[in-house]
């Protein structure tokens, strides 16, 4: 993921009425439309797909379209297409568009196509999907008034058998995550909730 740059790599012309900017990684908000845009030599005849990857999953076909010898393309049999994701062909250049993306639209998409009975390779796209401020300071004052009910709550039943209690909440922003901790001190017990983790 490192070998990933903000920064344009080439101008992809995919008609004569708009071009799309295709780099190695994108950056876009929740319900924001995005297109992923990939250019390669190599392309040819055949079958072609769209696939996303993330750390913890399998790779996931996302489109797939059969491209005869004239340029012009059809469905695949075998793939039913999504109304949220698009696949096209152009020439040498494919895209990917997804509409209202969302957190979990985030991975790593490439695509791929089949050359004298080989799998090839396309170069691949990051795409972040990202909450930003008010969504995310909303999140944040939605978990200190669960922690504050949460504890509030371990007051009422523990009164006459816990002494000395004492309640410390800490909002702590380290490598763009934030956490919420709630730690409950006592004479008779010590423990420790993280309620949950956001990317920033």
């Amino acid at each position: 993921m490192g070998s990933f740059v903000l920064m344009p790599l080439f101008l992809c012309a995919l008609t004569s009425l708009f071009d799309i900017i295709c780099s190695s990684a994108l950056e876009a908000k929740p319900g924001e439309n995005v297109t992923i845009c990939i250019e390669d030599e190599a392309v040819t005849t055949g079958y072609m797909f769209w696939f996303k990857h993330t750390v913890d999953s399998a790779p996931l076909l996302l489109g797939c379209k059969q491209v005869k010898r004239s340029g012009e393309t059809q469905k695949c049999y075998f793939f039913n297409d999504s109304e949220r994701i698009k696949m096209s062909v152009h020439g040498k250049k494919t895209s990917l568009t997804i509409t209202a993306v969302t957190v979990s639209d985030t991975g790593l998409y490439y695509c791929s196509f089949i050359k004298f009975a080989e799998i090839k390779f396309c170069k691949s796209v990051y795409l972040q999907v990202k909450v930003f401020g008010a969504v995310r300071t909303s999140l944040l004052t939605i978990l200190i008034f669960i922690i504050l009910k949460h504890r509030k709550k371990l007051a009422d039943q523990n009164t006459d058998r816990i002494h000395g209690w004492q309640a410390f909440e800490s909002a702590i922003c380290y490598n763009n995550i934030i956490i919420i901790k709630f730690i409950l001190y006592s004479t008779f017990q010590q423990s420790q909730a993280c309620f949950t983790c956001y990317k920033s």
